[in-house]
């Protein structure tokens, strides 16, 4: 009788510890999925933040060469006798009339306004001097300030972040962080197996901006830390 007592007590020790193991493994799983999905979730979170960034670059100069042709008339020509006046306020005028009760009326500026600097910077003497007005006047700290406000109100972080200017677009290199649960188990310790450390890292995603024709003509190519 005492021996299937102690059988008994046995039998139950070993299910215990069975139980144990099994819901042990359960758990590391469990993390092991949820760490998963949301390694996942920040790979998108970065692309957002990076999306957002170098919309907000090329938000930035469009604002600045918009506040900088406001107003603006340019008398141009070689021989002084014949000289032609261009006038931003009378292309704008001309052209913006389309944009009224577009859906999209803020894209219909932009693209009036591209339309406008475009077509001057194709006309000679006008475009050297369109050119030079727009590169002393677009401040290049502004769009990087642009950009970085953008990755911190989208919930990244500036560490490593980068904008670059290539092939007229901005294009920006940020991340979102991702941090891992941990799970620290004495049984999984005690047998020698890995257990899940929790981790901090962060997931860089790179995106660009709206292509913008006259953007290399009035700021160099190149690349600018956002940290």
């Amino acid at each position: 009788m005492m021996k299937l007592i102690k059988n008994y007590e046995n039998e139950n020790g070993n299910t215990a510890l069975f139980v144990i193991a099994a819901l042990s493994m359960l758990m590391v799983l469990f993390v092991f999925v949820f760490n998963m999905g949301s390694a996942l979730f920040t790979k998108e979170q970065s692309f957002t933040v990076a999306k957002q960034a170098s919309l907000a670059a090329s938000s930035s100069l469009y604002d600045q060469v918009r506040s900088s042709l406001t107003g603006l008339i340019i008398t141009y020509g070689e021989d002084p006798e014949n000289q032609q006046t261009w006038s931003f306020d009378e292309e704008w005028d001309g052209r913006i009339g389309r944009c009224t009760g577009n859906d999209s009326y803020n894209e219909c500026q932009v693209e009036v306004l591209e339309e406008i600097v475009n077509a001057a910077l194709g006309v000679p003497l006008l475009g050297d001097i369109l050119k030079g007005r727009l590169s002393t006047s677009v401040n290049e700290s502004h769009i990087i300030s642009a950009a970085k406000q953008a990755i911190t109100s989208n919930g990244g972080t500036t560490d490593g972040a980068e904008l670059m200017i290539r092939d007229n677009r901005f294009k920006v290199r940020a991340a979102a962080v991702f941090n891992s649960i941990s799970y620290d188990d004495d049984y999984l310790e005690n047998k020698g197996e890995k257990y899940l450390d929790g981790i901090s890292k962060n997931i860089y995603r790179d995106s660009q901006g709206p292509k913008i024709a006259f953007l290399e003509e009035i700021i160099n190519t190149g690349s600018y830390s956002l940290e």
